[in-house]
C-alpha cells in the first residue's frame, strides 16, 4: 500500500467519523440500539415492548424510539444490596 493509498484510507474514516453520532451521546434510541445497549436481543426486546414492560416511544404508531435515560432508569431499578449492606441493615435492625 501507498503512502497516498494510505492517506485516502485515513481521510475516509475521518469523514465518517466526523458523521457518526455514538448512541450513547443520543438523548432517543432505536430499537437496535437498544437492545444492544441492554444486551440483550432484538426479539427479547420486540417482546418487552408487546408485553409494555419497558417505557418506548411510538410516534406515528410506527417505529419504536426509546429515551436512553428512561431505559437507563428502567434497567437500573431494583437494585440488589450487597451483603455488606444486608449485614449493616440487620445490624442497625438489632441495635
Amino acid at each position: 500500500m501507498t503512502t497516498e493509498e494510505q492517506k485516502l484510507i485515513e481521510a475516509g474514516i475521518l469523514a465518517k467519523l466526523k458523521d457518526y453520532t455514538p448512541w450513547f451521546k443520543k438523548d432517543l434510541l432505536t430499537t437496535e440500539e437498544t437492545a444492544k445497549y441492554l444486551g440483550i436481543s432484538l426479539s427479547k426486546l420486540y417482546k418487552m415492548t408487546c408485553n409494555n414492560e419497558i417505557p418506548f416511544y411510538k410516534p406515528n404508531g410506527r417505529y419504536n424510539y426509546f429515551a436512553l435515560e428512561e431505559v437507563k432508569a428502567w434497567a437500573m431499578r431494583n437494585r440488589v444490596p450487597t451483603n455488606d449492606e444486608i449485614r449493616d441493615r440487620a445490624q442497625m435492625i438489632g441495635r
